[in-house]
């Protein structure tokens, strides 16, 4: 009888120290500052939100609370020597411990800070590697150019390594909170091909706006460099319909089909460095305009009235195109735009035949073409 009111003693304990339906978060912090408090926290992109805080006492401090669904959040505890320091974890029920020390702290207990442990570890693993070259390669006074070549090759293989971990870990936790978090700090270190296959799985749930920031920024550098690769030298231009200065629906294939070469400036009226290269574009227009070459500049302005202005101030009296209702900035994006001005060159067939020349080097180009 003993041995089975044990028994049932120790079910009812096991169970009664595994709560399912809130949390607990149980931390020691051997060289906590005397009488520091400790915050759990929501990071945005621009604020920090305590949700609670904590005295830590005898080294120890303690969080309780409830969390229907796992969630990143963050632990903001003081530093002895000032100041204050940051742990991610992953806030779901259960029990979880967090064990502050100098150089590491682990944060463990639940299957989802496990996994989140277990993808800072070897982070930060081959983050010490990857460190160690680049310093190696820094410091090479008195090298050889072989030397400094193999230096470089490991330095690629360890930086290779992390995008590749990083993945790993994203493909590995892509339906819980953890990919959200590591995709929102790590993203721009992954392969941009290898995350654009995973990075709509992110259920919504986990979309938090720091998340949200970055898919849009890398979504849009994703479909730029798409449209980059896809209207390269030697491939065929993208037609589209905008606007002229005066209001009317232009056809981009009509000028094309129509003129031996097109000349195809992307530019706008707050880009100094476009300003100072029209007039060599207005150059170029006088001397071929009504030889069959047909310029045309499409400005990525956003502000109508401003466009309209620089065009004038400018006497750009070729064809202008724009749509600042966003139009412009889909064709920008269509034909990988990352920085103006940049020129594309076109022949009758619809073939681009050069794309970024500038200054004499433009000049060049048309000249030969024309002759």
């Amino acid at each position: 009888m003993r041995n089975i009111l044990f028994t049932l003693f120790a079910i009812f304990a096991l169970f009664a120290c595994t709560p399912t339906d809130s949390y607990k978060i149980s931390g020691t912090y051997k060289d906590a500052p005397q009488n520091g408090k400790i915050y759990l926290a929501q990071l945005t992109s621009s604020s920090i939100d305590y949700i609670d805080s904590a005295e830590i006492k005898n080294n120890k401090f303690e969080f309780t609370g409830k969390q229907d669904t796992p969630i990143v959040r963050f632990i903001f505890y003081p530093l002895a020597e000032g100041g204050e320091d940051i742990i991610p974890l992953v806030l779901e029920n259960g029990n979880i411990s967090i064990k502050i020390g100098k150089g590491r702290t682990i944060v463990s207990g639940t299957e989802l800070n496990n996994a989140m442990q277990n993808y800072k570890d070897e982070f930060h693993e081959v983050s010490r590697r990857a460190e160690k070259a680049f310093l190696s390669i820094r410091n090479t006074d008195n090298i050889t150019q072989e030397k400094l070549d193999s230096l470089q090759s490991a330095a690629d293989a360890l930086s290779s390594e992390m995008s590749q971990v990083l993945y790993n870990h994203i493909s590995a936790n892509i339906e819980n909170p953890i990919g959200a978090f590591i995709i929102s700090t790590s993203g721009p270190m992954c392969d941009p091909a290898e995350l654009c296959g995973i990075i709509d799985s992110v259920p919504e749930a986990y979309r938090d706006e720091r998340f949200t920031q970055f898919y849009k920024i890398f979504k849009e550098d994703i479909q730029r460099k798409i449209g980059a690769i896809e209207t390269a030298e030697g491939n065929a231009y993208i037609n589209f319909e905008l606007r002229d200065i005066n209001g009317k629906e232009t056809l981009f294939s009509s000028i094309v089909e129509n003129n031996k070469y097109t000349l195809l400036d992307f530019w706008a009226s707050w880009c100094t460095p476009c300003r100072k290269a029209m007039p060599r574009i207005k150059e170029i227009h006088e001397k071929y305009g009504k030889k069959g070459l047909a310029v045309v500049s499409l400005s990525l302005d956003t502000d109508g009235e401003a466009w309209k202005k620089a065009v004038a101030d400018l006497e750009m009296t070729w064809t202008q195109l724009c749509n600042p209702d966003g139009g412009s900035n889909q064709v920008g994006k269509a034909y990988g735009i990352e920085f103006i001005p940049t020129v594309l060159i076109i022949d009758k067939s619809g073939k681009i035949i050069a794309r970024g020349l500038e200054g004499e080097a433009l000049s060049a180009k048309i000249e030969e073409l024309m002759k």
